[in-house]
């Protein structure tokens, strides 16, 4: 996938991409550190399965009064 953030709020940020269902990593996919950025990562995440295949979750690890949007681009997948 490529992950892109835009117009990051406040003063740093988090997003975390992972399978639906599996237990939230230590780790993230993509960090702001400044109000105003745009960013973009790339990775790749397996798909989960809570009430159908193919289930990815963003979670967003934030300080209060940050914020971000974010556009996620599923590239391909492996079978």
């Amino acid at each position: 996938y490529n992950l892109t953030i835009t117009g990051t709020f406040g003063s740093y940020g988090f997003l975390t991409v992972f399978p639906a269902a599996a237990p939230e990593p230590n780790s993230s996919s993509i960090n702001w550190f400044a109000p105003g950025l745009d960013l973009a990562n790339g990775g790749v995440v397996s798909l989960g399965n809570i009430d159908g295949p193919g289930q990815i979750v963003v979670l967003a690890g934030v300080v209060p009064d940050t914020a971000t949007d974010f556009i996620i681009d599923i590239t391909g997948y492996y079978e």
